[in-house]
């Protein structure tokens, strides 16, 4: 059974993130790329963000059966956009959520996403030495969503090489995962220690997806070990804390702290892991829920008057102070102690795929069934 704050959580904010998301969807360019800021004003999402964040909002829409037609959005004319971005060959880092949402809306398997961006099995394999652990688990999971339509061969070759690859990057002494491969060009090896939340909960969540569809039985268990730790480092007040040493199994910089990782990311991933294990992690879920209201800075994070989320609680230092806090991270030195020791500000502005995997959390949340998703 669902735990009863979360029943209480999830239906009281999916109005407000159905609104935001509907809010944050840009006709002209048939995607969900506009994010909140402040006095309600309404920007441009950056980098491929326009993609991830649009994707992220589909696959929430899906899982909540909510359907496009009923929002009044044309799912045609939002799949050609979304393919046309991933055409581009800098979008690559984003292609395990591709997989995951066609694999949903049932658009095309594997075999036809990888000729339409002229790929292959060996080519994917090749990407992932330059990509975040986060972006290899996506890979992973849509690799299982695909193989509940797709049970071939090839599909389930790459996915085992991709599993080997995110088993790679898992410290076995620190349960933690690195940020990067081992032979990952020196610009992205260089902070391979220093590992983020979304590294840790993606692959938390990967794994659990491969155990439930068949893919790999024995993933859940590193699964699980990264899951209690990552418990274990929870701060006080339910933070899950955005930087980690995979080396020395510490926070390396507990800033920002994200209320997307509150409410969405962990509950969503560690509510897989909770069906494929068996164990029980509630307790911990609403302790991070918990830190919206009351947090640090005894702020709202959750701002009902402004109807929305805030982003996050980050640092409030200057551009040099940020530089040498992000050094001593790289280097090791850094602990959590000293970073927990600094002055503090809330950033306020919201991306659409936090209100989409928000709903996404609710919906899994809700035990309701929609075909296509493995929770």
């Amino acid at each position: 059974m669902m735990n009863s704050q979360a029943d209480v959580f999830y239906p009281e904010v999916k109005n407000l993130c159905l609104d935001r998301i509907r809010q944050s969807f840009n006709p002209q360019r048939h995607l969900f790329d506009l994010l909140l800021a402040e006095d309600e004003q309404w920007q441009a999402t950056t980098d491929t963000e326009d993609a991830s964040s649009t994707v992220m909002v589909l696959l929430a829409l899906h899982r909540a059966d909510i359907s496009l037609e009923s929002l009044g959005l044309d799912e045609e004319q939002i799949f050609s956009a979304l393919h046309a971005l991933f055409v581009d060959k800098s979008y690559l880092q984003n292609l395990g959520l591709l997989f995951w949402l066609n694999a949903v809306y049932q658009r095309q398997n594997l075999n036809q996403t990888l000729v339409e961006l002229q790929l292959d099995s060996a080519a994917v394999v090749r990407l992932c030495r330059e990509i975040k652990t986060s972006e290899v688990a996506w890979l992973l999971s849509g690799l299982a969503h695909l193989f509940q339509h797709q049970q071939d061969t090839e599909l389930k070759s790459l996915a085992a090489d991709l599993l080997a690859i995110l088993l790679n990057r898992f410290d076995k002494d620190s349960h933690l995962f690195y940020h990067t491969a081992d032979d990952a060009p020196l610009k992205f090896r260089m902070r391979r220690r220093v590992g983020t939340f979304a590294d840790q909960i993606y692959a938390i969540q990967a794994l659990s997806f491969a155990k439930l569809v068949g893919l790999n039985l024995e993933g859940v268990n590193i699964a699980q070990q990264c899951a209690d730790k990552i418990i274990v480092l929870q701060g006080d007040l339910g933070q899950w804390w955005w930087h980690y040493d995979a080396a020395t199994g510490k926070v390396a910089q507990p800033y920002p702290v994200y209320a997307v990782h509150q409410h969405g990311m962990a509950p969503m991933s560690l509510m897989a892991l909770m069906r494929a294990s068996g164990l029980n992690y509630e307790s911990a879920l609403q302790h991070g829920r918990d830190w919206l209201k009351n947090n640090e800075l005894n702020v709202d994070i959750w701002d009902e008057s402004a109807a929305t989320f805030w982003r996050d609680i980050e640092y409030d230092q200057s551009r040099l102070g940020d530089l040498r806090r992000k050094a001593a991270s790289v280097s090791g030195l850094s602990t959590l102690n000293q970073n927990l020791n600094v002055k503090l500000k809330v950033n306020r502005v919201t991306w659409p795929y936090e209100w989409g995997w928000c709903l996404y959390a609710g919906a899994i949340a809700s035990q309701a069934h929609v075909d296509g998703h493995v929770v």
